[in-house]
């Protein structure tokens, strides 16, 4: 309104009045203006007055109108030509629009109050749009030139805007929201939110954005002043994320209750319960916190750049829009130098400085990778510039980087690039999975699984960085105190890999370990061993007598030194011989027992030693039916000790017919037993050296003898029997007499088959013999041949040994056939059966029926007679 206004006393009226310093006189003063009075009715009160009076005065240039009394306390100071100003409660009024509610106050030129029937705003400055859709929102406060201000909410700065989404008035105090700054923005249809900064923008569900340019738009209004509804809506929002948290210059925070604190530090679209915090700092994927100047937490996969572009390309289609506004009216500034046309002027310069940060955040999230293919999320970055880019990795001190999953970087310019790698120590570079370095200036660590501590300390890789290559040590080779090297092996615990070590030092600098306990010493132990139990193992050898000593033929002991042999007796006090001619010859030289009494002229018992046989070798079964000498890589060693079970696994093979029947060791016993017909003697020498084994036939009777000269059979006679005599009968053969126990001889057995015989001749019973028959008994004997033959009428059939014979079933060349009484008689004329008569004919002619003379034929059909 910028208007001056005096107040003076009018008399006419007998009340206080404000008029206007800049109206136009009508007649001539001193600086050739005059007060004009502008239409405004003031009304005071009266302390004196026991009732407060209300005076509704009209001043129109000269005029003034009569006054009024009202019991209601109202100051209204309005402009225009006779301007009546609306009757409320507790209200102040300096404004063109007569409308004011009750407990408002109301300051400014053109003030749009799109209130309706709600009380208690306070709205200071011109160009003021209050009250949001359907006019509920009241108990709102804005000040400032085109501020807007909807609900119980707060609006203070030119251009400010503070318009909450609950329109339930002074039942809405919990969702107030406060944008104090030019062009500052909270709402847009949202509640709670906090704005404090030039151009801060907390348009989202309880953001809060403190800071010049702080927070994320979610959408911008470019808009005049005069209406306040004209202008341009950029919807292509920045962030819709709510309960964000933005406080520095130009700090953003764009994700669900995510945390942006200090210059340009911002959080992702993407990253929800995020925390940036420090000068630039970054925190992209959910749960993840950016600590520190620069710090960077978590990182941006390729899909999520994809994304970024397709909002880059939005927005800077936008840009282009506005700065196009921006010009446009700044060339209207030009010609237009109003209030309202700086406003526009200033409305579209704050739209291409919200736009243009968009865009510079957005650039740069597409320099922030992910170092893997998994999302960033949890990651921690604390310290200057330092970076956290993968899945759960903690970065923590000055430019620290941690770009493996779940990897930890701690120190200065620390490194830990692969998963689950630890660098703890300035400069330290850990790139090997699983892998720990703790130390300053461990500058490289490559391989897997591995720890390397202390500073400066050296990975080892192959031969480098130690005496040895990590690998499995199975057996090791040492010199003894007796001269020679001595292998020994059966050791546990060995590294998986390469990279499976601990490495205190490097080569030339190495480190001792202090403090350590004693580990468990047992054949499974992989404890460290500490110097007391060394120590006390070298005493324990240096008083235990050895259980094989080196001693001439004599049995002295003897000592290697170098590669020559002395008797203990000719060595110093430090092991060294007092004449080195005095050597004993290496023929001269042997191995020998040393006893429990420390003496190798006593025999002991030796055990504990490995067998070299079948049975009696570790991992081998000892022989049962047969055996066999190992061959090849399995052949013993003959060169070897025996032990008891190489000797009682020795033995020789027992066969039958050429079939493993047993392995015979020693202390087995053989048993030879008599046999069917033979019996068994066995003889020792008297040196008991040799043993002889004999077998002899045993005769049963005299039909055979033995001797000598061997096995002789007694044969005896066959001979055939010619006549029956008593049990005798010709055609058999029998032993001559006292040859009957006797074996026979084959030719014998072969003339008494071929001379024996059966008898064959014919007889009659019930028949009678052919003519001409000639009845004998003839012999057979084994080779002759029995013919059988069919006569006339008579069938033979022979089945292998067996001849049955048939009657002919066509009778040929028969006369009669007689039986019972009654013959048969065949004669040229016809058969005669001698006067007898055939009976029991079944009849066969047809049956004639008396009745109706008709016959009924075999087959059943019925025909006339």
């Amino acid at each position: 309104m910028n208007k001056i206004f005096r107040v003076i006393w009018n008399h006419a009226t007998q009340s206080w009045v404000a008029v206007s310093e800049l109206a136009s006189a009508k007649g001539k003063t001193k600086s050739k203006t005059i007060s004009k009075l502008v239409a405004v009715s003031l009304v005071t009160c009266s302390s004196l007055m026991a009732e407060h009076a209300m005076a509704a005065t009209y001043i129109n240039q000269d005029k003034v109108s009569t006054t009024i009394a009202d019991p209601i306390k109202q100051i209204a100071i309005l402009q225009g030509s006779s301007q009546a100003a609306k009757n409320s409660d507790s209200t102040i009024l300096i404004s063109n629009n007569p409308l004011v509610r009750a407990g408002s106050v109301k300051i400014g030129f053109d003030i749009a109050d799109n209130q309706d029937g709600n009380t208690g705003d306070t709205l200071i400055g011109n160009r003021i749009s209050a009250g949001g859709q359907g006019g509920k929102d009241s108990m709102a406060t804005a000040v400032g030139y085109g501020a807007q201000v909807a609900g119980p909410a707060v609006s203070l700065g030119i251009g400010a805007r503070a318009d909450i989404n609950d329109n339930k008035g002074w039942k809405a105090v919990h969702n107030s929201g406060v944008a104090i700054g030019a062009f500052s923005s909270i709402g847009g249809n949202r509640d709670g939110g906090v704005a404090i900064g030039a151009i801060a923008q907390a348009d989202t569900h309880g953001s809060i954005a403190i800071g010049q340019l702080s927070g994320a738009y979610r959408e911008f209004f470019d808009r005049d002043a005069t209406s306040q509804k004209l202008g341009t809506v950029y919807r292509n929002s920045e962030s819709n994320a709510d309960s964000t948290i933005s406080i520095g210059k130009e700090a953003g925070a764009r994700a669900t209750s995510s945390i942006a604190l200090g210059h340009g530090a911002t959080t992702s679209t993407i990253g929800s319960n995020t925390i940036a915090f420090g000068t630039n700092s970054v925190a992209i994927k959910n749960n993840s916190i950016a600590l520190g100047n620069n710090a960077v937490a978590g990182g941006y996969l390729d899909s999520d750049k994809t994304g970024i572009n397709s909002k880059l390309n939005n927005l800077k289609s936008d840009l282009a829009k506005a700065e196009t506004t921006l010009t446009k009216e700044e060339e209207n500034l030009k010609t237009t130098d109003t209030p309202e046309q700086k406003f526009r002027v200033a409305s579209a310069t704050a739209a291409v400085a919200r736009l243009n940060l968009a865009i510079k955040r957005l650039e740069k999230d597409l320099g922030y990778s992910a170092s893997g293919k998994d999302a960033t999320t949890d990651a921690i970055a604390i310290g200057n510039a330092s970076k956290a880019t993968n899945e759960s990795a903690l970065a923590f001190g000055n430019r620290a980087n941690a770009t493996g999953k779940a990897s930890i970087a701690q120190g200065k310019e620390t490194q830990a690039t692969a998963e689950n790698a630890i660098a703890v120590g300035t400069s330290s570079n850990v790139s090997g999975a699983n892998s720990v370095a703790l130390g300053a200036n461990i500058t490289k660590l490559t391989t897997e699984n591995s720890v390397v501590l202390g500073a400066n300390s050296t990975e080892v890789v192959g031969a480098t960085g130690a005496s040895h290559a990590v690998q499995t040590v199975n057996d090791a080779t040492v010199r003894t105190i007796a001269g020679p090297n001595f292998t020994y092996s059966g050791f546990v615990g060995k590294p998986a890999d390469v990279g499976h070590y601990v490495s205190i030092g490097q080569a030339g600098k190495e480190r001792q370990i202090k403090n350590l306990a004693a580990g468990a010493v047992d054949e499974n132990s992989t404890d460290a061993i500490n110097g007391s139990q060394l120590y006390a193992l070298m005493a324990r050898v240096e008083n235990k007598q050895e259980p094989v000593v080196y001693t001439n033929k004599a049995g002295d002991k003897l000592v290697k030194v170098g590669d020559k042999f002395y008797k203990t007796t000719d060595l110093n006090d430090k092991g060294q011989p007092n004449n080195v001619n005095q050597n004993v010859p290496n023929d001269d030289v042997i191995a020998s027992m040393n006893n429990a009494g420390n003496n190798t002229t006593t025999p002991m018992a030796l055990a504990n030693i490995a067998g070299n046989l079948p049975g009696a070798k570790k991992g081998s079964t000892a022989p049962t039916t047969s055996g066999k000498l190992p061959e090849g890589a399995d052949a013993p060693n003959t060169s070897n000790a025996a032990t008891v079970g190489d000797v009682l696994n020795a033995g020789w093979n027992l066969t039958e017919n050429n079939k493993a029947r047993d392995f015979v060791k020693p202390y087995d016993t053989v048993d030879f037993i008599d046999g069917k017909g033979t019996s068994v003697n066995v003889t020792t020498d008297t040196d008991g050296k040799v043993s002889h084994i004999k077998y002899d036939v045993k005769a049963a009777d005299n039909s055979i003898t033995v001797d000598d000269n061997g096995i002789k059979v007694n044969t005896g006679s066959i001979t055939p029997v010619t006549k029956d005599e008593g049990d005798k009968k010709s055609g058999q053969v029998a032993p001559n007499k006292g040859d009957e126990n006797k074996v026979a001889s084959v030719g014998d057995v072969a003339n008494a088959i071929n001379n024996a015989f059966w008898k064959a001749t014919g007889a009659t019973d019930g028949g009678e013999f052919a003519d001409g028959n000639k009845t004998t008994e003839e012999a057979v004997k084994a080779g002759d041949k029995v013919t059988f033959k069919a006569g006339k009428n008579i069938k033979l059939k022979q089945d292998g040994k067996n001849f049955t014979y048939s009657l002919n079933p066509e009778l040929t060349d028969i006369t009669s056939i007689g039986g019972n009484g009654t013959t048969m008689t065949f004669k040229p004329e016809g058969v005669s059966l001698g006067g007898s008569s055939i009976t029991d004919l079944k009849p066969n002619l047809p049956k004639v029926n008396d009745e109706d003379r008709t016959v009924t034929m075999p087959d059943g059909t019925v025909v006339d007679a």
